[in-house]
């Protein structure tokens, strides 16, 4: 499921309430025990900020692997289809064609 926010606050800001909920609700790892992805509860992803391109050690604006993933592509292409990669200047829908 995606979701679209409008927010007064930093992408920093909103990672961390986002990691809250989450925590919130599930405070389980993503890592399993030998270091792949586990199955959890609730995983919430902070896919795009606007235009905002940034690397922190916590966070990486727009998501690194949204380009890769069809379930991450079709509610950015249903939310917001004139939104555009900041860095490739594609938008979802072009973005799924290479899939």
């Amino acid at each position: 499921m995606g979701v679209e926010l409008s927010v007064d606050c930093s992408p920093e800001e909103l990672f961390k309430g986002l990691m809250h909920v989450q925590d919130r609700i599930c405070g389980a790892s993503h890592r399993s025990a030998s270091g792949g992805y586990a199955d959890r509860l609730i995983d919430v992803d902070l896919i795009y900020f606007d235009d905002v391109i940034m690397s922190t050690p916590r966070l990486t604006l727009p998501h690194p692997r949204m380009h890769l993933r069809d379930f991450v592509l079709r509610p950015v292409e249903e939310l917001a289809p004139g939104w555009h990669h900041p860095q490739t200047g594609l938008t979802a829908a072009e973005m799924l064609l290479s899939i």
